[in-house]
């Protein structure tokens, strides 16, 4: 009888622990959406150039476009979950703002043909970089994933979530 209640003890612990896990995202228990305060930078600085997973080269901030900067990982649930969001709001916006997905982390610690197949599944087609120092990700404050930026062409963080932004309406203006 005892270890019946200690195994349905140990099974309802997982579920709530699972549950909140799955509430509060791979974030943790930094606050959701826009989170422009402590610790996040108000401007890049300078431009920055990273290579994305094709080997190709791009300035994150090239002074004339918005920049949406995505920092996600194939093992985050809430992540793969924005995935075919983010492709809409950049079908309906890629063309005033720079979108970059971000994947943090040294070779070792991310699946790039994993990150691919989600990305083909999800129909995004904006570049994804390679953060390997996670440089990028200190830069900004990043505590989790999902993390949302969006940047002014001056370089301003407009938005900082760890959410998408209720509306793209006004973030991504020039």
């Amino acid at each position: 009888m005892n270890q019946m209640l200690n195994t349905q003890a140990l099974i309802a612990g997982l579920l709530t622990g699972s549950l909140l896990f799955g509430l509060a995202g791979c974030a943790g228990s930094t606050p959701r959406g826009n989170d422009t305060a402590a610790g996040v930078p108000s401007s890049l600085g300078s431009s920055r150039s990273l290579t994305d997973l094709d080997g190709a080269s791009h300035e994150i901030l090239d002074g004339k476009s918005t920049t949406v900067l995505v920092f996600w990982a194939t093992w985050c649930v809430p992540c793969r979950r924005e995935l075919p969001d983010l492709a809409v709001a950049h079908a309906a916006h890629g063309e005033s703002a720079q979108f970059f997905g971000v994947l943090a982390g040294e070779a070792k610690h991310v699946d790039e043909q994993a990150a691919r197949k989600l990305l083909s599944k999800a129909g995004v087609r904006y570049p994804q970089l390679r953060d390997f120092d996670g440089s990028l990700a200190q830069t900004f404050g990043v505590k989790g994933t999902p993390t949302v930026i969006v940047l002014g062409p001056d370089g301003q963080t407009r938005y900082h979530g760890h959410s998408l932004p209720e509306s793209w309406a006004g973030l991504l203006d020039k």
